[in-house]
């Protein structure tokens, strides 16, 4: 609850700077008709004026409410407190099953119909070399709490997330996921409700959704610091022994909601320990600057379509890495809530697949030592030291991205700095993505187990 108040009041003193401040509509001051004044400049809008809905960039998403949302600015962020007491008394039932069902099979799940999808067109069976089968889910269900979840869930629009998962062979593996509801602004705990665990093989689409188990999301505090941070409530831990553990490759997890059918989706890697990456972070270096995350939020709320701008050629780059068989890590200090809106960009701006991983408490998003640089280099150690990824080179702007890389035990001759900071600590200096390019088409294959 004061995670979502202080992002909501941060947020507000963002649109006040920015001249979007309550009292008065400065969001079309001087601007023609269908345009919104960002960042100093009248912008044309996808809208035609400033009160469209918000779009989550989330295709599992209900549609959002973005009056609800411009709403909670006037109303000191009542929405945002809704829990227990607010409905003292009403609860019709508590959870039959306080833990998952960890009983894992990779065949289809009798509770699971799947069934050849019609509406495929004619040459997709030409294409896939299959009908791709239809995901069925579990459900929906009554809530556990139908009179808590149900209000939880008309705060606005899911988002949903799950951090992508990368493990050896060896290993056993946590999926997890977080569920809220209203958007960007309320992120509001779903907890004790039930969830369902899918896994589909190779992410190949001509396979089905196997269902894994299911589970109740937690309390606060339910789990501690067990699985690596503070449990902060609304959270799914799936756990997956080694003997149960998928084969080598990419798998796709999806974590659906019981009671809506809302879902989750994130990836879930098997990797043989010696495999080669590339970690790039996002902001200010993919993006033209830290201010362009900013940007989009604001647009979100208000429904402007800003997106924000990448550096040129910075996804030719990656692709290229990609195409050589390295793994590529997307490595970001964003705060968890901006996984569906990160994940969106990178689709968008044609980035290839690869591990999104971004922060699990807001502490570890901080821009200093014990923040971000600590919380990355933690990561980049967890890569290297756990699973065994060799990872060959390193991409960042900021003084902290310099530092968690140094602290990994990434060379210095294979750290690339863009920016301000470009050529600090013997870094390699990187001017831009285009002239960048040669270097990257010389660079050799990976040399994968």
């Amino acid at each position: 609850m004061v995670r979502n108040i202080i992002t909501s009041m941060l947020v507000l003193a963002l649109l006040v700077a920015l001249g979007f401040g309550p009292g008065c509509d400065t969001r079309t001051a001087g601007c023609k008709s269908g345009e919104l004044l960002i960042d100093g400049k009248c912008q044309l809008t996808s809208i035609g004026d400033a009160s469209g809905t918000v779009d989550s960039g989330d295709d599992t998403s209900a549609a959002d409410d973005s009056s609800m949302l411009l709403d909670a600015f006037g109303s000191d962020m009542g929405l945002d407190s809704v829990g227990p007491a607010d409905f003292s008394g009403q609860e019709d039932a508590e959870p039959s099953d306080a833990g998952p069902d960890t009983t894992l099979s990779f065949d289809a799940s009798p509770d699971v119909s799947v069934v050849p999808d019609t509406s495929v067109e004619a040459d997709s069976t030409d294409v896939l070399g299959c009908v791709p089968p239809t995901f069925v889910p579990i459900g929906p269900s009554g809530w556990e709490h139908s009179v808590i979840s149900a209000g939880i869930v008309l705060l606005g629009s899911p988002n949903h997330r799950g951090q992508d998962v990368v493990v050896n062979p060896s290993m056993a593996a946590a999926l997890i996921g977080k569920f809220t509801y209203g958007g960007l602004v309320i992120d509001k705990d779903l907890k004790e409700e039930y969830v369902d665990v899918y896994l589909r093989l190779f992410s190949d689409p001509c396979n089905a959704f196997d269902h894994l188990g299911d589970g109740l999301t937690s309390t606060d505090g339910q789990y501690g610091t067990t699985y690596g941070f503070e449990d902060d409530g609304g959270r799914l831990f799936f756990d997956i022994p080694n003997k149960e553990l998928p084969p080598i490759g990419r798998h796709d997890v999806k974590m659906v909601v019981r009671g809506d059918l809302k879902e989750a989706n994130f990836s879930f890697r098997v990797v043989p320990k010696g495999t080669q990456a590339v970690v790039f972070d996002i902001d200010g270096t993919l993006t033209t600057g830290d201010g362009e995350l900013i940007k989009e939020i604001l647009a979100k709320i208000i429904a402007s379509g800003y997106e924000p701008e990448m550096y040129p050629d910075a996804n030719t780059v990656v692709q290229m890495y990609n195409a050589k068989g390295y793994l590529v890590i997307y490595l970001t200090g964003r705060p968890e809530e901006l996984h569906t809106i990160s994940r969106a960009w990178l689709k968008a701006n044609k980035f290839p697949d690869g591990v999104v991983h971004l922060t699990d408490m807001e502490s570890q998003a901080l821009p200093t030592t014990g923040g971000v640089q600590t919380y990355k280099r933690d990561f980049l150690l967890y890569l290297k030291g756990t699973v065994g990824l060799d990872i060959v080179a390193a991409y960042g702007n900021a003084s902290t991205d310099i530092g968690a890389y140094e602290e990994a035990g990434i060379p210095k001759d294979h750290t690339f700095i863009i920016g301000k900071n470009a050529g600090d600590s013997n870094t390699q200096a990187l001017s831009d993505y285009t002239s960048h390019i040669n270097y990257v088409a010389n660079v050799p294959d990976a040399v994968n187990p």
